[in-house]
This record gives structure tokens, sequence and C-alpha cells, in this order.
């Protein structure tokens, strides 16, 4: 899939500040349409269930839209740590970290990098890649950059850090997320004890995605069709 053109005026990420990343400007996550990756390795202190016993494969890249002023990692979502790259090194990176065991692979505060990263992942099938891909990002996300990813990631993995009282309606959401019944599952990040399972449509999936919650993660996974 060739969406590149969305770099052109860019509306990746709810700020939509329209900037041209492809003619070298940055935009709100202060990054031109250059990929630039902090760390790439095996990733072993996420959630169990995605570092799993071999390690997540994580690809950190740089830049991020939302601007927390608590940020630990300034130097990287601030883009002034990392590594440029072109989007077949993506690709290769993939496959080293399958080499080395990965059980997936963990991209990192990818949302300023969507066109790059479905590239990169059309690339990799093309040559029978196999392991399934985490979407691990802050939540900062609009709904139709989400529906791109339809096909591609295997894994969304949400931690958001603003109020709910802010945004009262999103309490309401995740009371309707607790009282479902099945898979994907919900785990509150200061109790990391307590998992309980939810199941949510499509449609709840991305105006969860378009929102931003307080102090917890949500993890779901999309079944293959």
């Amino acid at each position: 899939m060739d969406i590149r053109h969305i770099l052109n005026n860019c509306i990746l990420c709810p700020r939509k500040c329209g900037v041209d990343r492809t003619s070298g400007h940055t935009g709100a996550c202060h990054m031109t349409d250059t990929v630039r990756v902090s760390r790439a390795a095996l990733h072993m202190w996420e959630e169990p269930c995605i570092s799993g016993e071999n390690g997540s494969g994580a690809v950190f890249f740089s830049g991020c839209a939302l601007g927390c002023c608590f940020c630990q990692n300034k130097a990287i979502s601030g883009g002034k740590a990392g590594k440029n790259i072109s989007i077949s090194r993506l690709c290769n990176i993939f496959f080293e970290l399958q080499d080395k065991g990965a059980n997936n692979i963990n991209l990192v505060t990818p949302d300023h990098y969507i066109p790059q990263i479905i590239s990169a992942i059309d690339m990799a099938r093309s040559r029978n890649f196999k392991l399934p891909f985490v979407y691990n990002c802050s939540g900062y996300e609009t709904a139709e950059m989400i529906q791109l990813l339809d096909g591609y990631i295997d894994v969304y993995l949400l931690i958001s850090n603003s109020c709910h009282r802010i945004c009262p309606q999103n309490t309401v959401m995740l009371q309707t997320i607790l009282n479902m019944p099945k898979p994907p599952y919900l785990r509150w990040s200061d109790n990391a004890e307590e998992t309980r399972p939810a199941l949510m449509t499509t449609e709840l999936c991305r105006e969860v995605l378009s929102s931003v919650i307080c102090s917890f993660l949500i993890i779901w996974m999309i079944p293959s069709q």
C-alpha cells in the first residue's frame, strides 16, 4: 500500500499539523519523512504476553507528537536520539529480530511513521515474514489512521497518560469494555496482577484509540480473518 502522499500535508496524528514532511520539514512529531530509530533489540520487559520467553522484537522509533511534560525519554521523543534508516533497512531489522528468536515485532511509538511501516511490512511479507506485529502506542491516534493498519497489525498495545476527568465520556467507554465477557484483555497499570477479558468491536477499538485516557494499559488482539 502506497500512502506516503499523506506525508505531503501530514495528518497522521490528531494535531494534523499539515507540514510537508517529504520536503525535509519537521511536523508536530519533530520528524521528517525519514525513519529514525533509537533502538532495535530483543526486549524482555513488556507485558508477559508480549515479551514471552524469548523477548519482544522492539523497534523504538524517534519522535512523538504527544509532547508529555513528564516524558522519560525526551531525547528520543524529541527526535534528537536515534539513527536515520531506509524503509528497506527497517524491513531487514524485522528479519534480524526474527532470527534472534523474537516472539513478535514490537513497533514502539510508531504513529508518525505509519506509511513507512506499512511499506516495510509489505516488503517483509513479500519475503515470507512470519512474526506478528505489535502496535505499541500512546493512544494519541485518529480513527482514520488506525483503519489504514487493518490487516497489518496483529496486537494493539495502548498506554495512555492523561486525566480521564478531562474527557468523562472515556470512563463510560472503559466501563463498557470491562463489562464485556471475552478477549482481548484490559490490565490496569497500577495492579498488573488483575487482568479482565473484554471483547471490543472494531468501532469501539477505534473510538478508544482516538481518545487519551487516564493511567491504564489496554492490550487487545485482532484475530485473523
